[in-house]
């Protein structure tokens, strides 16, 4: 694993030191986590603005819960 180097104003040092310290673990776990977190919310957001763009263009569908419920078979 690479270090990258960040720099973090005092607010959210403390903070960070805060919540290490109620979760028990480290400032740099908590850092990761984040970032994950946030790279995966940032992707999932790419992709609905993908298939929203094809949505927009004609490329691709929608179909209403009803709809799809007759198409399947579970008319309830």
């Amino acid at each position: 694993m690479r270090m990258s180097p960040i720099t973090l104003d005092i607010s959210t040092e403390r903070q960070l030191a805060e919540l290490s310290k109620r979760t028990g673990k480290t400032p740099v776990q908590i850092i990761q986590e984040a970032l994950q977190v946030y790279a995966q919310d940032m992707n999932d957001i790419q992709a609905s603005t993908d298939v929203l763009d094809r949505i927009e263009r004609g490329e691709e569908h929608t179909m209403s819960l009803e709809k799809l419920e007759a198409r399947l078979g579970l008319d309830c």
